[in-house]
């Protein structure tokens, strides 16, 4: 009867919408809404007014006695602790569900009523609950890279901060050789834009969100040169060869997560190419390479340079952008290895969409 489904429905919804932020909530409400003839009113615990302002107003003939309202309501708590309290509300015709109950004995209209009922759980499921679990699991793994990352921003920031502060402490006390100010204020502001490039850095890969939406097949020789266009002055002025040999191969990303993860990979090799070499994007055996030539690094100390804030072999860089691509490529399962060669390093990323 209607009042056991309003109550079945007000528990699973209350039940899923628990630890959401108030934005989600008010999104599924309404889209809720649209399938179901409910009115459903939010507000603040504590709080009489309709802080959502969510609702459907159930058709109710107030001068028939054949109506019937039922009530549920739900306390819900978001993520940041708040309670929100759900009214929902529905109405049913006596008259109107008799005429309905005979037709349900004829077999012909119970057989299609049963067809549809099951079609109608079916994409309810598809559309309400599986979206539901999805944005869970994405939410999840969002907050967990960003604890990561902050706890491991927040000590590399500490160490340039600290030594800022005893560098300007020995100057203003004229400890020792700190008495030569024009030496050690330039290091002080090389500390400062250190620091500024670093807080840069973490602003631009803080974005998580972006990074993890709906995957999609990518041209890769296509969308490369969009990409390729903010590295051409560091390119002239190291006087590099750029060579792209690729074909119709593809890769599935967000484009978001393809323009950050071959912008990274792409001014690596750029960065640390030797002037007057070559910088090589190929495609071998369904794997994609960008090599350069340069230095080779140690293979045993390779690993540690995807972890945050590792600076290699005095390269001077911070990490993130290997941090970064690390978790792109570890989110959407995508293969990868980052070995040295011969005359240089070659980052491979394991193609699985092929052509």
């Amino acid at each position: 009867n209607t009042r056991d489904e309003l109550t079945k429905k007000a528990d699973a919804v209350a039940q899923a919408l628990n630890g959401f932020d108030e934005a989600s909530v008010k999104n599924y409400l309404k889209v809720y809404q649209q399938n179901e003839s409910i009115s459903i009113s939010v507000r603040a615990q504590n709080d009489s007014s309709d802080v959502l302002d969510i609702k459907n107003e159930v058709a109710v003939d107030k001068a028939s006695s054949d109506n019937s309202v039922f009530i549920e309501i739900r306390t819900v708590r978001l993520n940041d602790n708040k309670e929100l309290i759900l009214e929902f509300i529905s109405s049913r015709n006596a008259r109107k569900d008799a005429e309905n109950l005979t037709l349900n004995f004829l077999p012909y209209s119970l057989a299609v009523g049963l067809v549809f009922s099951i079609i109608f759980a079916y994409m309810s499921s598809k559309i309400i609950v599986k979206p539901l679990i999805e944005a869970e699991k994405i939410a999840s793994d969002v907050e967990r890279a960003k604890s990561t990352f902050l706890s491991s921003a927040s000590h590399e920031l500490k160490t340039p901060l600290s030594g800022l502060r005893i560098t300007l402490e020995n100057m203003q006390y004229e400890v020792g050789e700190y008495r030569n100010h024009k030496k050690y204020l330039g290091e002080s502001i090389k500390i400062v834009d250190k620091m500024a490039t670093m807080i840069s850095e973490i602003l631009n890969a803080s974005s998580y969100k972006d990074w993890l939406k709906k995957p999609e097949q990518i041209a890769i020789k296509r969308e490369l040169p969009k990409i390729i266009k903010d590295y051409r002055p560091l390119i002239l002025a190291k006087k590099l060869k750029l060579e792209i040999q690729l074909d119709r191969e593809k890769i599935r990303l967000a484009k978001p997560a393809f323009q950050k993860l071959f912008s990274n990979l792409i001014s690596n090799a750029v960065k640390y190419a030797d002037d007057n070499s070559t910088v090589l994007i190929t495609c071998r055996n369904h794997w994609l390479i960008i090599e350069n030539q340069c230095r080779p690094i140690k293979k045993q100390n390779v690993s540690a340079l995807f972890n945050i804030f590792e600076h290699g072999e005095n390269n001077g860089g911070t990490g993130i952008g290997l941090f970064v691509v690390k978790s792109i490529l570890k989110h959407y399962g995508i293969k990868y290895q980052f070995s040295p060669t011969k005359t240089g390093m070659a980052f491979k990323i394991k193609l699985d969409w092929q052509k």
